[in-house]
């Protein structure tokens, strides 16, 4: 939605309303009803009669921009206009895709540190361990082979214990690779992940659910994505691990012998 401008918006009627980029500095948003409404990157510097508990009903008001003395109120980075204007620039290998807030892990106040993003999904081209075919760009979650029919599955071990949380991803990433070690089953949704050298680094990874769910809600400034279903590092149970539509945005957790894409992300 292109930015717009209005000056009075008390008391008004916004569920669910698509406010990206609404530019709403000096505007009157007294008792307004945001439920709902998407503010990614709509601007509420100096806004007035603001309630917060009514813009924190919305979906991406931390996507927003407001006044520096709001940001403590808000639980937001002391950096977060500036955080903001970052994303989906060109930094160590790839785009910057998220900017770490207070609550995530690694986070430091008055540090910026975050995701950066491949600018493209991996596509390499290999023989399919389960089914002998050939595959361009799509990798199972696990091995996709079996030990052998009378053995416990390679594909469906379970780890127990990778998390959800954005910080996270390099973290599961390792304990994937430790269970399933890329010498041995290369073309893993983590394997191909740790494999890649954008921009001559070697710390990539498999982004966790919350940091996949960062990579979609600021897919337009990264780029490069498609309307498909992307792996992320966090396992559901021995049989499936959780991956994000992004045509739509859903997460679910799907069978880890499925096809999926994959997008790697670095920490800086």
């Amino acid at each position: 939605m292109p930015a717009f401008r209005v000056r009075n918006l008390k008391r008004a009627h916004l569920q669910n309303a698509h406010l990206n980029a609404a530019n709403l500095q000096g505007t009157n948003i007294g008792g307004a009803n945001f439920d709902g409404a998407d503010l990614f990157s709509a601007d509420f510097r100096e806004a007035k009669e603001m309630e917060l508990y009514r813009i924190q009903k919305a979906a991406n008001w931390n996507r927003a921009y407001y006044t520096i003395n709001l940001f403590s109120l808000l639980k937001l980075s002391r950096t977060h206009n500036d955080d903001l204007k970052k994303i989906g620039t060109y930094f160590q290998g790839g785009k910057i895709a998220y900017i770490l807030q207070p609550g995530d892990t690694g986070y430091v106040d008055g540090k910026q540190h975050g995701l950066i993003a491949a600018e493209e999904d991996i596509k390499t081209i290999y023989t399919d361990a389960w089914d002998k075919a050939s595959v361009t760009g799509y990798y199972r979650w696990s091995t996709g082979q079996y030990e052998n029919e009378n053995k416990s599955d390679y594909a469906f071990q379970a780890l127990f214990n990778t998390s959800i949380q954005v910080g996270d991803g390099k973290d599961n990433t390792d304990k994937i690779l430790a269970k399933y070690p890329a010498a041995a089953f290369p073309n893993t949704a983590a394997a191909v992940a740790r494999a890649y050298r954008g921009g001559g680094y070697d710390d990539w990874f498999l982004p966790s659910q919350g940091e996949l769910n960062q990579l979609y809600l600021n897919r337009s400034a990264v780029g490069g994505f498609v309307a498909d279903g992307y792996w992320s590092s966090t396992e559901y149970d021995a049989g499936s691990a959780w991956a994000q539509d992004f045509g739509n945005g859903t997460q679910g957790y799907i069978s880890k012998g499925s096809n999926g894409r994959v997008r790697p992300v670095r920490a800086f």
